[in-house]
């Protein structure tokens, strides 16, 4: 597909210069994940919050681009992989847990938290993801 220069520089003032990537190594090992399905990305962007993803989305919506969100790539059914191109929205930096409500057996996490993380959280309370 290939995208713009224009596209990739709306992307760089989104989420800012060291997190959008489009070198060749980046491309590559973002071109799959934990199976044999692989595709390769036109770019790979790191957003920090909801504001940024919201942006990213828009943008992606209004010059129709596809986008794959990925969160370790550890998946076992290619969701990961981009199969049409366009942008992997890594979720590695929005990395927070942001409640925990031990009443109603509940937690809210952002998109990139590790289950490692999140199991060490929820350890001390006799809990488990």
């Amino acid at each position: 597909m290939g995208l713009s220069i224009e596209i990739i520089e709306k992307l760089k003032e989104i989420v800012g210069e060291d997190d959008i990537r489009v070198d060749e190594p980046s491309i590559y090992i973002y071109s799959r994940d934990a199976t044999i399905f692989q595709s390769y990305p036109d770019v790979i962007v790191r957003p920090e919050s909801t504001e940024e993803v919201s942006k990213i989305v828009k943008l992606a919506y209004e010059h129709n681009i596809p986008i794959t969100p990925r969160g370790s790539g550890t998946s076992l059914c290619g969701g990961a992989v981009p199969t049409h191109g366009g942008i992997v929205i890594d979720m590695r930096k929005m990395n927070r847990i942001l409640s925990f409500n031990i009443a109603n057996q509940t937690v809210e996490i952002e998109a990139g938290v590790v289950c490692d993380d999140l199991n060490e959280f929820l350890a001390p309370y006799g809990y488990f993801f």
